[in-house]
């Protein structure tokens, strides 16, 4: 493939943009004019078709995130959009075609950086994935954190052909996603979901099995599977990590991988996540003897090790998708203009699937 260095720049050096001015809130967001950043060497500017909104973005409207030990917080005004696809527009070190589509889903984008939920994002050539496909933007949108969480989380757990997987908030997106790649692997999937509303559209997403949330989740899946599961993903946090890793079978490995109950804790008191407080008890007192407990991101003490190249399947999910064979649920799509009525929604909705930004004719 040719490699342009240049290209004309767009006649405007400013664009819209989903502004977070201060922590306080939905309410706190904006559909602003703001400048757009000139890329440098090693950046890309791209222009932005569609971005999605996460339930790790709300901590950060409301002031409460934790981005890592060592890595910096959000800082105000903040254009949103974490993950995010489009195509470039001028890159001056000439990693990537202008014209090559790309996404992207980590990199700090909408949490420590200026994020994708724009006209354009200037990103890091690193941070980027190229891929080719003709699916819709907003179906693509869905898939770059949820899919990449999903490969990490198959490396952590080592599932194999014949294994039982239990996906503890299975209704999330990398829990989806999760569902999607082991399906793939000839793996029987369980999701679980607070929600009996959510529990159809889980089968529907790729799930074999789907059980509502409770303390007698362990009883419930050791009938259906006698000795325990072969792995899980715990997507909640603690302390429901207690009751997961009592599902699985002494050799088995979870993965903790979220932290959904800490989260909403954290937003309901106003208090700050703190991802190094002594929050349990000692963990030799709830793992069981023989079962195996790690991480697929951030162990709380370590930088994330992403971005990382091996990461990067992005042209392996869209020919998946397109061939029928990877699910994709997407909820709702908004025009970028009304990324304050997709957070609401985010918050209050009762169905599985990302909820997408659509960006509009670039100015």
């Amino acid at each position: 493939m040719s490699v342009s260095k240049t290209t004309p720049t767009p006649a405007v050096d400013t664009m819209k943009a989903v502004v977070l001015n201060a922590p306080e809130g939905v309410g706190a967001l904006t559909w602003s004019t703001v400048p757009r950043r000139t890329p440098a060497p090693a950046e890309a500017l791209v222009r932005v078709h569609a971005s999605s909104v996460m339930s790790a973005d709300l901590p950060t409207l409301d002031g409460v995130s934790a981005p890592g030990p060592g890595l910096p917080g959000p800082r105000f005004p903040m254009v949103m959009g974490n993950e995010f696809v489009g195509e470039v527009v001028e890159c001056p070190g000439g990693e990537l075609a202008v014209g090559q589509k790309v996404a992207a889903g980590f990199g700090g984008y909408g949490f420590t950086r200026d994020g994708g939920q724009a006209e354009y994002v200037v990103a890091r050539c690193r941070d980027l994935w190229p891929f080719t496909s003709d699916l819709p933007w907003t179906t693509l949108a869905a898939l770059p954190k949820a899919f990449g969480s999903a490969e990490m989380i198959k490396e952590a757990v080592g599932w194999s052909r014949g294994e039982v997987l239990l996906v503890r908030g299975g209704s999330t997106a990398i829990g989806t996603a999760t569902a999607s790649l082991a399906r793939l692997a000839g793996v029987t999937t369980v999701g679980t979901t607070r929600s009996p509303a959510k529990a159809e559209e889980m089968r529907a997403a790729g799930f074999d099995h789907v059980l509502v949330d409770g303390d007698d989740l362990a009883a419930r899946v050791v009938r259906l599977f006698p000795g325990g599961v072969d792995g899980a993903v715990e997507m909640l946090g603690y302390p429901h990590v207690v009751e997961t890793l009592r599902c699985v079978r002494p050799g088995g490995t979870v993965c903790m991988v979220g932290i959904l109950a800490e989260q909403a804790r954290s937003r309901a008191t106003g208090e700050p996540q703190d991802r190094l407080a002594p929050v349990a008890p000692s963990p030799q007192w709830f793992i069981p003897a023989g079962v195996r407990l790690t991480t697929a991101m951030q162990n709380g003490v370590t930088v994330m090790k992403v971005p990382d190249p091996q990461l990067d399947h992005m042209q392996e999910w869209v020919d998946g998708i397109a061939e029928g064979r990877i699910t994709v649920p997407v909820q709702a799509v908004f025009p970028m203009s009304r990324a304050a009525d997709a957070y609401r929604l985010l918050e209050s909705s009762d169905r599985i699937g990302r909820i997408v930004l659509e960006a509009g004719p670039a100015a």
